[in-house]
């Protein structure tokens, strides 16, 4: 019966619990969702940072409705963030099955529009064309200039195929027109084979009959689109196209395209194209548009004013490497010269790396995706490297001095401008570009180096400044601010001690400590351990390090000798020795044996005494085993004795022991002598030796015949 009541109660209480987790998941599922029904609300008012505030509240609750990541990714983009803040969130919402008034189908094209626009054409058609496979203008769209951006025969071939049957399905569209002629220009014209103009092809025929469908239909498209009357001019033939030009130009257009086809078509002279192309100079210009036109001047005293143009500009120009009709590479310019080079290699809207140029040489990279910035000597050599936070926990920079003309780095080539034949005009080499690890070879940063500064973990705002011979470092200091409070010096790995470190434990001035560190790959620390000792050395923790601490030594009285000293053995063993007068001899030590299971804590005490006999000093040695003396050595003398309690604490007797009144007679006068001073009771029938070893009192009874014998041994520990 009691087991019974026992197993009811448990299923009540499990019951319990499952209600009350499973009303809690709804109770949070219904708030995600009114949060969702707001968000719907301020989409409708264009309230995007409402509906990003709104999502991010209904993930809050509950993180599964697929739709509160769709919107905010909708917000994102319509704030203007990012791509590569956009993407991940997007990723989220199809990751999530449930859906509740969207579907997956908007997140789909969505998503893929943004793999489209950031280089990933193939990928973009795949998230389309799995099924259920989408069809809307929408992922038309994003098919077509995904097939444009992959850029082979085949795939141009299916764009212009499936423009041809979109402009017929959707023929308001204004964006296939856009799509359509961006892509057919820059398939028009290519860079001829000696780079110093530019050849026309012929369109396709199905490209061909495209064109002259949009041309027609120019007209009936919004008025407000004026730039489309140029791109359809430039395809136009003959006296249509004449027309086209004339009425744009009659209208007042501007276009920089204008003067370009305009001058092709005869209808203007080079010097009307050129003085209308330089009303564009001083703008954002695409590199490829200033190269057509620049070749297409043939008036030799034309091109001479185009070059004094070209020598003080001050513009920007404009690469699309990747296809995809957006600029991924800008120049800024100076007194025709580049003064700034900024790289998006895949158009995710994050920045790979930024140049700073003197006059077109680059003088520094701040190379965004790795933290850095490379700073140069003379081109492209480089003079440091700067890394930023570069371990976890550790905020600071990292920089490294390179030794002169042994490291190189070139995020491009710098090349005069083929197509400019009569003035150095300098461009960017679109095909040389690199960025990220590309422009840092770690192995060869270490070994063209001479010195690293980075910071450290072990003080408070505290650097190392490592010097480096060869890829290895041989010195290093540690300071705060200006001030230098510990200094280490290298070996080679092979002595007994690699690292030596002087510190300045009390921030005196002094390096009173010395450290001493050795390897060991077997020796075993603690995490704790291997952590500190890494963090002092290289300033942050290194896990798998095989250093430890071999011991320390210290000038208490700063008179530059040691007189205080610990040796930290890699059994575990720890030997301290000292100098009690500080005359720079230890004549203290104490070594604490490892603990070992099953047997007695083992420590040895060894001081210099001073015999009464002979007056000489040597060197006695105690064993206690769990903190009672057991045998006391004389080593210079190769003897050893027993050690026997006697009956007040601390007082042992050698070899024999005493009565209670010898023990009461060395107590009474045992505070005259010092420590390690050896005196002696004259008893009735013996002379009675005492030293004091630290908090022990060793007495040794000598017959009266042999008392002047130095030598006189009692039991031998060894018999």
């Amino acid at each position: 019966m009691k087991k019974f009541f026992c197993f009811v109660l448990s299923s009540l209480m499990l019951s319990v619990v499952f209600a009350n987790t499973t009303s809690s998941s709804a109770a949070n599922r219904k708030t995600a969702l009114r949060y969702l029904q707001l968000a719907k609300n301020y989409l409708v008012k264009n309230d995007w940072e409402a509906v990003k505030k709104t999502c991010e509240n209904g993930i809050q609750y509950d993180d599964n409705v697929a739709d509160l990541y769709y919107l905010k990714a909708l917000s994102l983009f319509n704030l203007s963030w990012p791509r590569y803040e956009i993407i991940p969130v997007i990723e989220k919402s199809l990751s999530t099955t449930e859906w509740v008034d969207y579907n997956m189908s908007n997140a789909r094209v969505f998503y893929a529009d943004l793999l489209c626009s950031t280089g990933k054409p193939f990928e973009a058609i795949s998230v389309l064309d799995k099924a259920p496979l989408i069809y809307s203008s929408d992922a038309e769209y994003v098919r077509i200039k995904s097939l444009y951006e992959i850029n082979s025969a085949d795939s141009i071939a299916k764009a212009e195929e499936k423009i041809e049957s979109a402009r017929r399905v959707y023929p308001n569209d204004v964006r296939f027109f856009y799509l359509f002629f961006n892509y057919e220009y820059n398939l028009c014209y290519k860079v001829n084979a000696d780079r110093t103009g530019f050849d026309k092809k012929e369109l396709s025929p199905v490209a061909r009959k495209i064109a002259d469908s949009f041309i027609a239909h120019v007209p009936d498209y919004d008025k407000s689109y004026t730039d489309l009357e140029i791109l359809a001019s430039v395809f136009a033939e003959g006296e249509n196209q004449r027309r086209l030009l004339k009425a744009f130009n009659a209208r007042g257009f501007n276009h920089i395209l204008y003067p370009i086809a305009a001058l092709e078509a005869e209808i203007i002279s080079e010097e009307e194209a050129l003085d209308y192309f330089l009303t564009f100079i001083d703008g954002t210009i695409e590199a490829k548009l200033l190269m057509q036109f620049y070749s297409m001047i043939t008036d030799e005293s034309l091109k001479k004013y185009f070059d004094e143009h070209l020598n003080a500009f001050k513009g920007t120009l404009i690469y699309d490497t990747n296809n995809n009709l957006e600029e991924n590479l800008t120049v800024v310019y100076e007194r025709g010269r580049a003064s700034k080079v900024m790289f998006d290699f895949d158009n995710d809207q994050f920045v790979e790396w930024e140049v700073e140029c003197d006059f077109g040489v680059p003088v520094k990279i701040k190379v965004f995706d790795q933290i850095a910035q490379i700073i140069y000597g003379t081109y492209p050599d480089v003079k440091s490297i700067l890394f930023e936070d570069v371990e976890p926990g550790v905020k600071g920079f990292t920089a490294y001095n390179i030794i002169d003309e042994t490291f190189s780095s070139k995020p491009f080539d710098i090349i005069k401008a083929p197509e400019v034949l009569t003035t150095d005009f300098y461009v960017i080499d679109e095909s040389t570009l690199i960025f990220g690890k590309a422009l840092f070879d770690s192995d060869r940063i270490i070994a063209s180096a001479n010195e690293m500064d980075k910071p450290s973990l072990e003080r408070k705002n505290a650097r190392i400044k490592f010097s480096i011979l060869n890829g290895t470092p041989y010195e290093a200091s540690y300071y705060i601010g200006n001030k230098e409070y510990a200094h280490s010096y290298f070996g080679n790995g092979n002595e007994d001690v690699s690292i030596v470190r002087a510190v300045d434990k009390d921030d005196d001035g002094i390096f009173e400590t010395t450290e001493f560190y050795a390897i060991n790959s077997k020796l075993k620390l603690s995490e704790e351990e291997r952590d500190a000792i890494t963090t002092n050395i290289w300033g942050s923790p290194v896990k798998d390090a095989s250093l430890y601490l071999a011991g320390i030594a210290i000038d208490r009285n700063l008179d530059t000798a040691i007189d205080f000293k610990e040796t930290y053995f890699e059994n575990g063993d720890v030997l301290t020795e000292w100098s009690s007068n500080y005359d720079g001899t230890f004549d203290v030590s104490y070594r604490k044996y490892k603990m070992q299971e099953g047997k007695p804590l083992t420590e040895e005490y060894s001081y210099f005494v001073k015999d009464i006999a002979d007056n000489s000093s040597y060197k006695l040695t105690v064993l206690l085993q769990n903190s009672k003396p057991v045998s006391i050595s004389i080593p210079s003398k190769s003897e050893a004795y027993s050690v026997i309690p006697g009956k007040y604490d601390n007082l042992f007797w050698i070899g024999i022991s005493g009565n209670e009144e010898y023990e009461l007679n060395i107590i009474g006068i045992l505070n005259s002598y010092a420590q390690g001073q050896m005196f002696q009771l004259d008893e009735k029938n013996c002379y009675i030796r005492v030293v004091r070893v630290g908090e022990n009192i060793f007495a040794r009874i000598l017959d009266k015949e042999i008392s002047s014998d130095a030598s006189s041994s009692g039991t031998d520990v060894n018999e």
